[in-house]
């Protein structure tokens, strides 16, 4: 995979969203994991199918979500 695009956006994060659905939530919260591990930032993972009932309250201009969206019936409920 390249992810050199998404470097600009992720490189001064100090903070974002891991979003995943389906099998691609435990993809999701181990990303998240790694993040905090490996960069000191929060990171926090959520369900494509419940991250709209609160947590997207906190996304603003800016806020950086990480999606993860493999080709299958779970990437429609994430794009």
């Amino acid at each position: 995979l390249d992810w050199s695009a998404a470097l600009p956006v992720l490189q001064g994060a100090e903070r974002l969203f891991v979003l995943g659905r389906g099998t691609g939530l435990a993809v999701a919260m181990e990303a998240a994991l790694k993040l905090k591990e490996t960069c000191g930032i929060q990171a926090e993972a959520f369900s494509g199918a419940e991250v709209k009932h609160g947590p997207m309250a906190l996304v603003r201009d800016g806020y950086p979500l990480l999606v993860l969206a493999p080709r299958g019936p779970a990437q429609a409920g994430l794009l």
